[in-house]
């Protein structure tokens, strides 16, 4: 499962001088011409595997119950949320074998 970061870079009209975004993209040290001024940047936050319990919360929590493999919309909320509680499993775990092993 992966998690995505998308940053909007598109310079409309009403877009203040300081907001603007400068987009210059090289291959093989020439750059690369657009036909129109890309919209956005998609890239790679985060990846995981092996993590069923991780990947079952995003289904459940983000996803309306559907494991379908499509692209989900996360809130930084949502992701605050899947923190704490991995906080809490490690705390909790970490409370067990101090104490029961």
């Amino acid at each position: 499962m992966y998690l995505s970061k998308r940053l909007n870079i598109k310079n409309y009209n009403f877009t203040k001088e300081e907001d603007r975004y400068e987009f210059k993209l090289t291959k093989n040290g020439q750059e690369v011409k657009f036909l129109k001024e890309p919209e956005a940047i998609i890239f790679e936050a985060a990846y995981w595997r092996k993590a069923n319990q991780i990947h079952n919360w995003f289904v459940e929590n983000v996803q309306d119950g559907n494991d379908d493999c499509r692209e989900y919309y996360v809130s930084v909320e949502q992701l605050k949320e899947l923190l704490q509680l991995c906080k809490k499993l490690k705390f909790l775990l970490n409370y067990s074998l101090q104490n029961f092993m």
